[in-house]
């Protein structure tokens, strides 16, 4: 029987030693902030790009848009600094 007792015993403990490197390897892979950065950051650029070739005409008008609104500050801040220096 004391036996039997110490394989069960030899059994959960294998088993809690596997559970712990598990819960380490996790928590380690958590911890590699780089790498986690760079796997999102590939994602969001393959995701991106695929919703460019999808919906070209869209990325059209959003590049449209913000042209427009880079020639309106411009116009707008050279117009304001024209009336600060008269």
């Amino acid at each position: 029987m004391n036996e039997n007792h110490a394989s069960s015993e030899s059994t959960s403990a294998e088993q809690q030693r596997a559970e712990i490197a598990d819960t380490v390897s996790t928590l380690a892979a958590k911890a590699d902030i780089p790498a986690r950065v760079s796997n999102e950051a590939v994602f969001q650029t393959t995701r991106a790009t695929n919703a460019a070739q999808q919906h070209p005409s869209a990325v059209a008008g959003i590049v449209g848009a913000v042209v427009a609104g880079i020639v309106v500050t411009v116009v707008l801040r050279r117009k304001h600094a024209k009336k600060v220096w008269r």
